[in-house]
C-alpha cells in the first residue's frame, strides 16, 4: 500500500525510510469499546493526512494475533 505510494511517488523519500529502520506507529487497545473509539479517531487522522497528500496507509487487524510456539 504505503511502499508502493512512496516508491513511484518518492524513491529518495523510501530510500531514506529504509535507512532510518522503516519506523512505524501501532496502536493497542485494552478491549473492544476502546477499539471503536480509536477506530473512529484514526479513520480521521488518515483522512486528514490523505487531504495533505501525506504518504500513509491504515491497516485494521481484527483478532487475536499470536507468535507462533518456538521449535524444538
Amino acid at each position: 500500500m504505503a511502499y508502493e505510494q512512496l516508491y513511484e511517488r518518492h524513491p529518495d523519500l523510501l530510500e531514506e525510510w529504509r535507512y532510518h529502520g522503516q519506523p512505524k506507529v501501532v496502536l493497542k487497545t485494552e478491549d473492544e469499546e476502546s477499539l471503536l473509539v480509536t477506530t473512529h479517531d484514526l479513520l480521521n487522522l488518515y483522512h486528514r493526512h490523505q487531504l495533505l497528500l501525506l504518504n500513509s496507509a491504515l491497516t485494521v487487524l481484527v483478532g487475536h494475533l499470536e507468535e507462533p510456539p518456538p521449535q524444538p
